[in-house]
């Protein structure tokens, strides 16, 4: 079974961690589905920092009731200054076959995504207390 890196921007808890993602029946879906938590993804290629790195992100999160959301917004990193409902993925591809393969950040780039991504989730929405 062939399995690749991705990195789990996990906006309900804030954190973004490396993950092993298993290959079935000749793709990486199901383990994404079960990862970002959700029945469709989409991917937004970025080709962040330059790598071929993407996005892939929870295809239904903007339509249902979302709690959390997260946008990247270190310019080395995306375009993108939007927010994202639910959790996203980062994992590369390769240009010639469009495979899905391992994510390319380094160490200290996964730091530097790390400290400009703005998380927002349903413990830092202010309330309106009663």
């Amino acid at each position: 079974m062939k399995t690749i890196k991705a990195l789990l921007i996990d906006s309900r808890n804030g954190t973004i961690k490396e993950i092993i993602l298993n290959q079935v029946d000749g793709c990486f879906l199901t383990d994404m589905y079960k990862s970002l938590d959700c029945r469709f993804v989409e991917v937004i290629r970025n080709s962040i920092d330059g790598s071929n790195n993407d996005i892939w992100i929870d295809d239904e999160g903007a339509t249902e009731e979302a709690k959390s959301f997260f946008m990247p917004t270190h310019q080395d990193y995306t375009d993108a200054q939007y927010w994202i409902a639910g959790n996203g993925l980062i994992a590369g591809h390769d240009l010639e076959t469009g495979e899905t393969t391992d994510h390319t950040l380094a160490k200290e780039d996964i730091e530097k995504l790390c400290d400009s991504m703005k998380i927002m989730n349903s413990n830092s929405i202010p309330k309106i207390d009663d």
